[in-house]
């Protein structure tokens, strides 16, 4: 709020507002960085994911243009990242912004002027971010929990490797279609999804490459689970994907 209220003003310009919003903006930088462990100087804030892709790659290549002139790419990421490989980390602040000015921000490297209220939610975002490695142990936990009891349901197949990260579980539920089950479950106050947003609509190429069946696919969903997930949030899933697995008709896959 401060960001839209106090220090709106743009961080580049020399007023009193400027100076103000250019305060926020580096400290905002540290307590994103502080997170990180980088130094505020390696954070950069980009106007998109996108942007954010495409700097992290250009980069790399130019770092490592003398190496060779092969870029090696993937299955096993996003839509979009599969065009891309690289070690530059992007973080999502996962607010909506559009910057279409002519001025520049981050030292020239991007157009537009910087979107204070999402940079300044972010930084305040990872300021009140618990332990990274504590979540995770809870997260593992948790997933451990799943995996076991989703075991024992014969018509559920496991998608993800054993060494997955712990708050993403991509799963088939066979012989239902990846929307009912998302809407089955939504009907029942859990929230799932069909995949990832970027490949809305269609099938998922990495668990093609992966050469798993059509229907095994078209039966998949992805589980989030997040330092407010709970066990009793575990068994009520589980209770759900019963009642679903019990409903459909099953064939064999």
């Amino acid at each position: 709020m401060q960001a839209m209220t106090d220090n709106y003003g743009n961080p580049s310009a020399l007023h009193s507002n400027g100076v103000r919003a250019k305060q926020l903006l580096e400290q905002s930088r540290q307590k994103v960085a502080a997170v990180l462990g980088a130094l505020p100087e390696e954070v950069l804030f980009s106007p998109s994911g996108t942007i954010a892709n495409n700097t992290a790659v250009i980069a790399a290549v130019n770092m490592r243009r003398r190496r060779g002139s092969r870029i090696v790419t993937r299955y096993f990421v996003s839509a979009y990242r599969q065009k891309i490989c690289a070690d530059s980390a992007r973080l999502d602040a996962h607010f909506a912004e559009r910057l279409n000015c002519v001025h520049r921000q981050e030292n020239g490297l991007f157009s537009g002027t910087e979107n204070m209220p999402a940079i300044a939610g972010f930084g305040a975002a990872c300021e009140v971010l618990p332990d990274p490695l504590t979540s995770q142990r809870e997260m593992k936990k948790l997933r451990r929990r799943l995996l076991t009891k989703l075991s024992k349901i014969p018509t559920i197949l496991i998608n993800s490797p054993n060494d997955a990260l712990p708050n993403i579980i991509n799963m088939s539920i066979l012989g239902m279609p990846s929307q009912v089950l998302v809407n089955f479950f939504s009907e029942r106050g859990i929230c799932i999804s069909a995949g990832s947003a970027c490949k809305k609509g269609h099938r998922s190429e990495v668990l093609t490459q992966l050469g798993y069946t059509p229907i095994r696919i078209d039966s998949a969903i992805r589980v989030s689970l997040s330092r407010y997930t709970t066990e009793e949030d575990i068994d009520r899933f589980v209770e759900v994907a019963i009642e679903a697995s019990n409903k459909l008709r099953y064939r064999e896959f």
